[in-house]
């Protein structure tokens, strides 16, 4: 059984955190059934490779465990909240120093493995270039501010019709208004904390904002303002600053990226023909 081995219990609190970002303590059944059921794949796999004949020649050192386990330590107030915590976890410090002597030969077995990849050659690297030419697309990005007048019906100033006046009576003054003008009237009447920064929303692709300040946004010409706009924060107006069009990147600037890809690609399929071949 999975639970015979202490060091299991180190794979079912990884589980917890990347899938809850919890601690096993705080999983109610069905989070448990989750982070139990990931933690006996993981733990069945680390077993298969920790037994195979090649994890048998690859030696971890103590210097390196004490390491990993220093910094493990780091990311605790301090030593005492870090053995609270393997305590509240169900775990101690042999176990975690045996679970983590394990994750480390586990990762090194597996890295020995993927270390026989073939080479990628500069034809494969332009090939993959020119059959994937929309992973290197920069999609049309806006740089755009905005105006945010809250709706809220404990306060006069902010129920809808009040708002709404408001927010006309400023469109009118910004009528054909620039960007620095926009931006004074954004820092004196904004109730978004961008209001600091003239309105400033940054330069956005699609699909960032709220879907109608999405819609809104992307329907300007530069140094155009919208009509009032509402999102779930309130009612807004936005202003276009700059189109940044669409734009392909050329082959010499995603090369490294491709040739870092594809040499992990190989890694992994290495790996996992591999692993294919141990017994279960």
């Amino acid at each position: 059984m999975f639970t015979d081995y202490p060091e299991y219990r180190y794979h079912l609190l990884r589980a917890a955190n990347e899938k809850f970002q919890c601690a096993i303590p705080a999983l109610n059944p069905d989070r448990f059934a989750v982070a139990q059921a990931q933690a006996e794949r993981t733990w069945a796999l680390e077993m298969r490779v920790l037994t195979s004949a090649e994890a048998h020649v690859i030696e971890i050192t103590a210097s390196q465990v004490n390491e990993a386990l220093a910094q493990l330590i780091a990311r605790y107030p301090n030593h005492a909240s870090f053995e609270a915590a393997l305590t509240h976890n169900g775990l101690d410090t042999i176990t975690i120093y045996s679970a983590l002597q394990r994750e480390l030969h586990f990762d090194a077995v597996l890295q020995h493995i993927g270390a026989n990849y073939q080479p990628v050659t500069g034809a494969e690297e332009e090939t993959f270039y020119d059959t994937h030419q929309a992973r290197f697309v920069m999609p049309e990005r806006r740089t755009a501010r905005h105006i945010l007048i809250t709706l809220n019906d404990e306060y006069e100033e902010n129920r809808r019709p009040a708002v709404q006046l408001r927010l006309t009576t400023l469109a009118a003054e910004l009528n054909g208004a620039d960007a620095d003008t926009f931006g004074r009237l954004a820092y004196r009447y904004s109730e978004c904390p961008s209001a600091l920064e003239g309105g400033r929303l940054g330069t956005l692709s699609r699909h960032q904002l709220y879907p109608s300040l999405d819609m809104a946004l992307f329907s300007l010409t530069v140094g155009e303002m919208s009509s009032i706009v509402e999102s779930p924060l309130g009612l807004h107006l936005v202003f276009c600053e700059q189109i940044h069009p669409a734009t392909v990147s050329s082959f010499e600037q995603v090369r490294d990226r491709i040739h870092h890809f594809l040499t992990n690609q190989r890694r992994q399929q290495l790996q996992k023909a591999w692993i294919a071949t141990l017994p279960h």
